[in-house]
């Protein structure tokens, strides 16, 4: 009996894969993550490799779960979003382990006081607050660079888009001008 055979794949091709799936365009799952429309597709033709926070959102946002298995256990990981008001027992924290049991935690990353019980309430998302551009840009600086290279290049196109308009509206005025004088 033959095993079945492996694949391996680079996680940037992995991300592509996970895109394509999900029906959705990279600008829209961009969006749907607080990104800017061209993040992701950014990150994907550079083929570069998310944080793990990243990856489990972009894999959540693709219709996918992320899983570990190891020692009869399996755990499902889940950014901040997913776990709603679970997520604020943990403020340093950016991705969660889900499993059918309570985990211990060792030395020397001490244990909370009492985890909260796992809510499916929705997000209330009034009570979160809007982040200042510099807060951003601290947060996560690739992020912040392409937002600000997109919103650069949308004031040039603004820019362009007044500089044609004011041409066009001369050439109606100039049209009428001479319409008149003709007459």
């Amino acid at each position: 009996m033959n095993p079945e055979p492996l694949y391996f794949t680079a996680l940037p091709e992995t991300l592509q894969h996970m895109v394509i799936k999900s029906g959705m365009t990279a600008a829209e799952i961009s969006r749907s993550l607080g990104r800017t429309s061209g993040y992701l597709a950014t990150m994907l033709n550079d083929k570069r490799t998310p944080r793990l926070d990243l990856f489990v959102s972009i894999a959540q946002a693709c219709g996918y779960t992320v899983q570990m298995h190891g020692h009869g256990e399996t755990f499902f990981l889940a950014d901040r979003e997913f776990m709603g008001s679970n997520a604020d027992a943990y403020p340093d924290s950016r991705v969660f382990a889900i499993t059918n049991r309570d985990v211990e935690p060792t030395e020397p990353f001490g244990a909370p006081e009492e985890p909260p019980a796992i809510s499916r309430e929705p997000i209330d998302w009034s009570s979160i607050p809007e982040e200042t551009e510099e807060e951003f840009a601290q947060r996560d600086p690739l992020g912040y660079a392409e937002y600000r290279k997109e919103m650069d290049q949308l004031a040039e196109e603004a820019i362009r888009l007044e500089e044609r308009i004011g041409n066009l509206r001369r050439q109606v005025m100039e049209s009428m001008i001479s319409g008149l004088q003709d007459s």
